[in-house]
């Protein structure tokens, strides 16, 4: 049902146990979350106006969900049981202020939050997706810090670019191959990096005066 403008409700009838997947994005007018199936892996919400999202959802099976730009500040709240949960895309949802508890997404691979420029902080819960293996938090201009969670095995790919107001450091994985700090306010980099494995950084227009001091390991 994707683009479909003039759409303002769906009914109940919606709720098929056999659904698999349901495209609702560029839905404009659709302002209320669906009563969806249990059974739903894939999902896309972006370019809505959902503006409320229920406390409990029952999607343990969904495994992508794509909200993008929606001008919601929140989600969820509380726990949900997010298991079969692999992507999960916030991009250019400007509103949105915090990221809900995510402690139940242990498969959970791919996160992007890129554009969400109202968002101050991640929450502590990100310590628990053991899975993860790319975070794009790209312009999220009001991130000022970072979790120590952050620092998960599992990372390979972080962007963090345009987070104009992030001054430290991020306490990064040493698996991480991919990491871009451009156009941060990072001031002081550690002297000890452990970034053995990786192949790519980027840090163009960076306020430092100087990088890191010593030798660092770049194989």
């Amino acid at each position: 049902m994707q683009l479909c403008e003039n759409l303002e409700i769906l009914p109940q009838g919606v709720n098929l146990e056999s659904l698999d997947r349901l495209d609702l994005s560029g839905c404009s007018r659709l302002k209320s979350f669906p009563d969806i199936s249990t059974n739903i892996t894939w999902l896309d919400l972006s370019d809505t106006a959902i503006e409320d999202i229920p406390h409990k959802l029952h999607i343990k099976k969904l495994a992508c969900i794509f909200m993008e730009t929606i001008t919601t500040a929140k989600l969820w709240e509380g726990m949900q049981p997010l298991e079969g949960l692999k992507i999960m895309d916030l991009e250019g949802s400007k509103n949105l202020q915090e990221i809900p508890d995510l402690s139940k997404a242990i498969n959970l691979e791919i996160l992007h939050l890129n554009n969400c420029s109202s968002l101050v902080e991640i929450p502590s819960t990100i310590q628990y997706l053991n899975n993860l293996e790319e975070l794009n938090m790209q312009f999220c201009e009001n991130l000022e810090i970072l979790p120590q969670g952050v620092n998960l095995e599992s990372l390979d790919r972080l962007d963090l670019s345009g987070c104009s107001r992030l001054k430290s450091f991020p306490d990064i994985s040493t698996n991480i191959t991919w990491l871009d700090l451009s156009d941060t306010a990072i001031e002081d980099i550690p002297h000890k990096l452990h970034i053995k494995k990786l192949a790519c950084l980027f840090m163009e227009t960076i306020t430092t005066a100087k990088l890191w001091e010593g030798m660092q390991v770049f194989t």
